[in-house]
């Protein structure tokens, strides 16, 4: 998927701005191995697992990806841990928002 569609799908659920939204996708993309256009909005980090070869590698990323949330939200104040998001679109927006919160 470009990053001109991945916006398009992203933006009928968000409104962040075009380019942290894809700052943020491509961090997720290099995190968990994958090409960003293999990444929508609506895929599932469940269905990733098949693009990454080996499945040891996808939940080194997925645990990455888990600790990496969860810093942002303690860098930001935030007492209750943040849930892991199902999709990459809910992901990228909860990074962005934490990230505001923080500053």
């Amino acid at each position: 998927m470009s990053d001109i569609d991945f916006l398009r799908n992203y933006k009928q659920l968000f409104d962040d701005s075009d380019e942290k939204v894809i700052a943020t996708r491509n961090m997720v993309a290099r995190i968990l191995g994958v090409s960003s256009r293999k990444l929508s909005p609506s895929r599932t980090f469940v269905s990733l697992s098949k693009y990454t070869g080996f499945i040891t590698e996808y939940e080194l990323g997925m645990s990455e990806l888990g600790d990496e949330l969860a810093y942002l939200a303690k860098q930001a104040g935030l007492k209750d841990p943040v849930s892991f998001p199902n999709t990459v679109g809910e992901l990228i927006h909860e990074i962005i928002i934490i990230n505001k919160r923080s500053g």
